[in-house]
Formats: structure tokens, C-alpha cells, sequence
């Protein structure tokens, strides 16, 4: 970029502030890259205990379910049993 009268507008001195900026980005951008495989690392990780914990969960709850399951089918079989045993005296509820 030149100015009206032809002269640049940038110094193109390179100074010591402008080496330690570079280099510190530079270094920055390097730590940040080769941290990043640990940050996916613990990502993963989290996630597939997330599936472990999400499946031990499924199976407490399916378990519950069937438990309950189980005690109506008992529940409705005394039922019929005493409505047979009522019936069969002939007494009205």
C-alpha cells in the first residue's frame, strides 16, 4: 500500500517484539495441536462409559419393569381366585 506521494505506508523493520510475538503464537498454536489428541482422548472416554452407564440403567429398568410385571399377573391371579371361591359360595361382593 502506497500513500499520494509514492512512499509505503509499512515499516518493513523486523524488531526483537515482533520475533517473540511470532515465536509465541507459534508455540502456542503447536501446544494447542498436540494437546488436542488428549482432549479426544477423555471425549471418547466419557462417552463410552456414558454407553456403559446408559445400558446398566436399560437393564435396572427392564428388570423393574418385569418385577412388576410379575407381581400384577400375581395380584390379578388371587383376584380370580377369590372371585372363583366367591362365585362358587354364591355370595355377591
Amino acid at each position: 500500500m502506497t500513500t499520494l506521494q509514492g512512499k509505503s505506508m509499512f515499516e518493513w523493520n523486523i524488531r526483537l517484539g515482533d520475533v517473540i510475538t511470532l515465536l509465541g503464537g507459534l508455540l502456542v498454536a503447536t501446544s494447542l495441536f498436540f494437546s488436542l489428541d488428549k482432549r479426544v482422548v477423555i471425549v471418547e472416554q466419557a462417552a463410552a462409559y456414558q454407553v456403559r452407564k446408559d445400558d446398566a440403567q436399560d437393564r435396572a429398568t427392564n428388570d423393574l419393569k418385569q418385577d412388576i410385571k410379575d407381581g400384577l399377573r400375581d395380584v390379578s391371579g388371587k383376584i380370580d381366585k377369590l372371585s372363583d371361591k366367591l362365585d362358587a359360595t354364591g355370595r355377591k361382593p
